[in-house]
């Protein structure tokens, strides 16, 4: 947060601009702690959390990008295509790079954070067959040769949730990792460096029906949800986020 906030108590603040200085801070502090939800949760609820989305997916800044990623798994009432786009944007960013260009890493960072907020769509019904049309999108791309180092996570949030067609796509899933004469799988060429090790540790839990696997990515989220009921703000960072809330609400009409 801005730590002196008197220009934004004498003129009408600026949506945006204080969007950006909040998507820094959950970007750099909050999001490594698990507690973006103390932010983005209630933001959510707001019509013009939409709008939010949009200008921060346009950043060079991949921090911001997942931010707005983030905060898509908290809307209220998002359009149902809206990950899909998201991803398809960060999938077009990652085209555009070198093969080997380390930039490619944001753009993996970013993509994991649309497959957390899918996996948050899939606890609601209404939201769940496109969160998984979504899921089985990066798994499928991973296993074709379009690397993405969360369609282990993917995965899980499917068999979780027992998706039509996920049994089918984990066979997929386990030959790409798992090759069935026991040689190691050749990791795909990326900066990243992939050995595969996560993505077979993860196939043989899912296959096994090991509990632990199954749930991981949903106990994640929970933990995340937990922490954020006993965060605290200082009264400074209070006041300045309800000059943000304000100004999120009125821009709504």
């Amino acid at each position: 947060m801005p730590e002196d906030s008197s220009d934004s108590q004498t003129k009408s603040p600026d949506l945006l601009e204080m969007w950006d200085d909040l998507c820094a801070m959950v970007g750099d502090e909050l999001m490594p702690a698990g507690l973006e939800g103390a932010v983005l949760e209630p933001l959510g609820a707001i019509a013009s959390a939409h709008g939010l989305i949009d200008h921060s997916f346009s950043s060079d800044n991949f921090n911001d990008r997942k931010v707005a990623a983030t905060l898509a798994g908290h809307l209220e009432s998002p359009e149902p295509d809206l990950l899909a786009r998201l991803f398809s944007h960060e999938s077009a960013r990652d085209r555009e790079l070198a093969p080997d260009d380390i930039k490619r890493l944001e753009c993996q960072s970013v993509v994991e954070d649309i497959v957390f907020a899918a996996a948050r769509w899939c606890r609601r019904p209404e939201l769940r067959d496109a969160a998984e049309s979504l899921l089985k999108q990066v798994v499928s791309e991973t296993v074709r040769g379009n690397y993405w180092n969360t369609a282990s996570y993917a995965m899980a949030v499917l068999c979780y949730h027992q998706s039509p067609g996920s049994k089918e796509l984990l066979e997929q899933f386990e030959r790409f990792c798992l090759p069935a004469n026991g040689s190691k799988p050749e990791p795909p060429a990326h900066p990243s460096a992939p050995t595969l090790e996560q993505e077979a540790q993860f196939a043989r839990g899912l296959a096994e029906g090991d509990p632990r696997t199954l749930s991981a990515i949903d106990q994640l989220l929970d933990e995340k949800d937990e922490a954020c009921k006993n965060f605290s703000w200082s009264k400074e960072n209070t006041d300045w986020l309800e000059q943000f809330f304000t100004a999120a609400r009125n821009a709504t009409g």
